[in-house]
């Protein structure tokens, strides 16, 4: 029995990170998975942290090895990345979650027609004006305050911030985002460890999938092309919206 819980937490592991990896949601598979398992909430979140850790070393293992990633920006992201996950990490001690879910479901929901209709956005690189960077600067800071805290919706979020304001194909924005993804899934799981939320039995097998679902998404990503990866990507916003909105 014991042994069926952790294949299947590995394979979920697998599964969540490929998909994860091309086009973010990763959350949307892994924690609803572990509460399935028994774990509450909070440990469920801090629990898929070490997963995500698996995710974002698997991926930019395959990616450092593509010229996808824009390197220029990786230092300022990281930066951005640590300071959101630690503060939003520390919310998730004493805030509750339901207006920001709110805000992320209208915000996805009012951006995806921006991705449907522009059909060049996240598939052809562009070159964004100084006002468009630091504005996508300030979103993606408020963004990884949310990534510390649930995580839920991030990934998404962090692909349209990176297309939009920055100029990204969607494989440079998943690609850039590995080492600051790992910076803040890092920052927000040393806070969870020494909160005890961890649960290590179920973390170190999702890990050990997420590494794996990590490479695969990523060398899948790459060979699909930008345009097949945007279609993944759409149907996990649309997912995505649905599995926020049902709570």
């Amino acid at each position: 029995m014991e042994f069926g819980r952790l294949a299947a937490t590995f394979l979920v592991g697998i599964l969540a990170s490929s998909i994860g990896t091309m086009s973010g949601g990763a959350g949307l598979i892994g924690i609803p998975f572990l509460i399935f398992m028994g774990l509450p909430p909070q440990a469920a979140i801090a629990t898929h942290k070490l997963g995500g850790v698996g995710l974002s070393l698997g991926g930019l293992w395959r990616f450092i090895r593509s010229d996808e990633i824009a390197w220029p920006y990786v230092i300022k992201f990281s930066i951005l990345a640590f300071i959101g996950s630690f503060l939003g990490a520390q919310l998730l001690m004493q805030v509750e979650e339901h207006w920001l879910k709110r805000i992320i479901i209208i915000i996805l929901i009012v951006l995806l027609p921006v991705v449907l209709f522009q059909r060049d956005l996240g598939i052809v690189s562009r070159i964004k004006s100084k006002g468009w960077l630091r504005t996508g600067y300030l979103f993606y800071g408020l963004v990884m305050i949310w990534a510390g805290f649930i995580g839920a919706g991030s990934g998404a979020m962090i692909f349209y911030i990176l297309m939009f304001f920055f100029g990204f194909t969607i494989n440079q924005s998943s690609a850039t985002q590995k080492i600051p993804g790992l910076v803040a899934t890092l920052t927000a799981l040393t806070i969870f460890i020494l909160h005890g939320l961890v649960n290590w039995h179920f973390g170190l097998v999702l890990f050990a999938g997420m590494v794996i679902g990590g490479y695969l998404g990523a060398h899948l990503a790459l060979k699909m092309g930008n345009a097949w990866v945007k279609v993944v990507f759409v149907i996990m916003v649309l997912a995505l919206t649905v599995r926020l909105m049902l709570g």
